[in-house]
């Protein structure tokens, strides 16, 4: 869900029909489109993991009735503003770069995981580090058999065009890297580690 509000939030960013955050990032970079934007002094803040291990609680009621107990004598319920809805918004403000750049990573990183590319990508280079180490590739053969692994045609199109382009958008990065043209704030892409930046 994360990718598909991602995508439809760049699309309407960047003016853009494409549906792949692959593409339109490698089209962003190849194209120089960060260029077009205003430079921006904020920060780009990441948030903390969305699925953290919850905890073991017993007694539900009991844990939410205590918590609430201390955020009421902590003061914590001041007044709610939803920024949205405010009325000093600017409707028609030119994002800056920070943000789209920000929006990007964020699209990407759903992708990713929305894929599980980096959960394939380690059973992919098991399986083959496991083809390369046994003398006898029927027993390797029959170890994928009995964990049941199901490979279809569309399964491996659909990886196969992920990693072709996230080896695209690698050597656009590695290329604007090397002759000193990726701006600063490009930079954040080097926290996701398929792309081995």
């Amino acid at each position: 869900m994360q990718y598909l509000i991602g995508l439809l939030h760049i699309q309407n960013l960047l003016s853009t029909n494409e549906d792949c955050i692959i593409k339109i990032l490698t089209h962003f970079l190849n194209e120089a489109l960060w260029k077009n934007y205003e430079e921006s002094d904020n920060e780009i803040q990441f948030s903390k993991k969305l699925f953290i291990k919850p905890k073991e609680i017993e007694n539900k009621l009991a844990y939410l009735s205590n918590k609430w107990d201390r955020l009421l004598k902590e003061n914590y319920c001041v007044e709610l503003s939803y920024p949205k809805l405010s009325p000093h918004l600017e409707e028609d403000s030119e994002p800056d770069i920070n943000s789209i750049v920000h929006a990007m990573y964020i699209t990407l990183e759903a992708y990713l995981d929305a894929y599980s590319v980096q959960d394939v990508q380690e059973i992919w280079e098991s399986l083959n580090e496991q083809s390369t180490n046994d003398d006898d590739t029927n027993r390797t053969l029959h170890n994928i058999e009995a964990n049941e692994y199901s490979v279809t045609e569309d399964f491996i199109k659909k990886y196969r065009g992920i990693y072709q382009k996230n080896e695209e958008l690698k050597l656009t990065f590695q290329d604007l890297k090397n002759r000193s043209e990726l701006p600063s704030v490009m930079t954040v892409f080097e926290r996701i580690s398929l792309l081995g930046l």
